[in-house]
C-alpha cells in the first residue's frame, strides 16, 4: 500500500466488514513476512469464506447424532491427516513460513470436509481430531478458534492448551504413485513402495502394457528418474 499511489486500505473498515480473523488470515496467507502485502478484494473475500467453512464444519461435527464408531480405516485416515498437519504447521511456524502453513490448513479442511460428508458418525472421534486442529490454528484465527472450542468443550481455556505432538510412525508412506512418462507425456502410474532401487523401477515400468507399446522396437536414449515421483523414458522418434 502506498499513500502516493492512493491505494491505502483502511483496516478498520475491512475489519468491520469481514472481521479481524479474516484480515489476519489474509495477511498471513498473502506472502512471506519479508514481502509487501498485495491487497485484493478477492483475497479477503476468500479468507472470509474459508473461516465460514471452518465454522460450518465445527457445527456439523457438534450436531452429529449417530453414535456408530468410525471404521478403523477412517480413524486411521483422520489420524494421519491431523498428524501430518501438526508436523507441517509446526515446521512452517518455526521457520516463519506462515503462508505455507496457511496452505496446509486449506488442504486439511478440504480433506476433513470430504471425509465428514461421506462418514458422518461418532461425534466424539471427530471432536478429538477437530480440537487438535483448533489448538494449532489458534495463533492464526484466535477469535474463531476460541468460539469453536467453547462450543465443543463448554470451556474458555483454548489459550492454555499444550501444543499437540505428532506420531512419526503414522506419517510413514507405505505406497506411492510413480508417474511413468514417455518423452515427457504421462503414459502410466506405477503403485510401489517408496525408495525402491532405480534399476528395479525401470524394469517394472517397462513391463507395464501401456509403456511397452510405446517403447517396443524403439531405442531408449535416456532414462530420467525423479526419486519417488516419476520416471521419464526418452525414446528416439
Amino acid at each position: 500500500m502506498s499513500k502516493s499511489k492512493k491505494n491505502v486500505i483502511d483496516p478498520q473498515s475491512v475489519i468491520e466488514m469481514y472481521g479481524a480473523d479474516a484480515v489476519r488470515w489474509f495477511v498471513l496467507s498473502d506472502s512471506p513476512p519479508e514481502r509487501d502485502i498485495q491487497w485484493s478484494d478477492e483475497g479477503i473475500s476468500g479468507s472470509y469464506k474459508f473461516i465460514q467453512k471452518i465454522w460450518n464444519i465445527s457445527e456439523r461435527i457438534n450436531s452429529i447424532q449417530k453414535k456408530d464408531s468410525l471404521t478403523n480405516k477412517i480413524k486411521n485416515d483422520l489420524n494421519k491427516l491431523i498428524n501430518k498437519l501438526i508436523k507441517e504447521v509446526t515446521y512452517n511456524i518455526d521457520h516463519f513460513h506462515f503462508n505455507v502453513a496457511v496452505a496446509k490448513f486449506y488442504e486439511f479442511i478440504n480433506s476433513l470436509s470430504k471425509i465428514l460428508s461421506e462418514h458422518e458418525s461418532s461425534k466424539e472421534q471427530y471432536q478429538n481430531i477437530f480440537k487438535q486442529f483448533l489448538v494449532i490454528i489458534y495463533p492464526f484465527l484466535p477469535h474463531l478458534a476460541s468460539e469453536c472450542w467453547e462450543r465443543i468443550t463448554q470451556q474458555q481455556n483454548l489459550h492454555i492448551q499444550s501444543w499437540p505432538t505428532y506420531d512419526e510412525n503414522l506419517l510413514k508412506v507405505e505406497e506411492i504413485n510413480l508417474v511413468i512418462q514417455i518423452n515427457g507425456k504421462k503414459r502410466a502410474i506405477l503403485r510401489v513402495k517408496p525408495n525402491i532401487e532405480e534399476k528395479t523401477l525401470f524394469d517394472m515400468s517397462l513391463d507395464l502394457d501401456n509403456v511397452k507399446k510405446f517403447v517396443e522396437n524403439k531405442k531408449i536414449v535416456k532414462k530420467i528418474y525423479v526419486k519417488n515421483k516419476l520416471i521419464n523414458f526418452v525414446i528416439a522418434e
